[in-house]
């Protein structure tokens, strides 16, 4: 609640990531990274998932992520809730969140 969640304006790969670390910074918070004798974190290489394509607007949807950070997240949420369902180690909460419009 404090960085106001995820941006919504994010469709497709890329952007979204770098979007959450500037939230978190201008909130105040701190991303900390334990020393790697600790613990580290390699990304696995994979491709680009199919229906999943570059955003071709991320980097501007990043430059003006400190500025609409504050209007665009939690407080600017719209979405349909279409099922939850309960397991041993989780719960699936299904919603609709629309379509690609943040593409356009």
């Amino acid at each position: 609640m404090k960085m106001n969640g995820f941006p919504n304006n994010y469709w497709g790969w890329g952007g979204e990531d770098d979007d959450i670390a500037v939230r978190v910074s201008l909130s105040g918070m701190l991303i900390s990274r334990p020393p790697a004798h600790i613990g580290r974190y390699k990304m696995i290489r994979h491709d680009h998932d199919r229906g999943n394509e570059e955003n071709p607007k991320r980097f501007n949807l990043l430059a003006k992520s400190r500025r609409t950070w504050r209007q665009d997240g939690m407080n600017a949420l719209e979405y349909h809730f279409l099922s939850k369902e309960f397991y041993p180690l989780y719960t699936n909460i299904t919603a609709d969140i629309g379509t690609n419009r943040g593409l356009q």
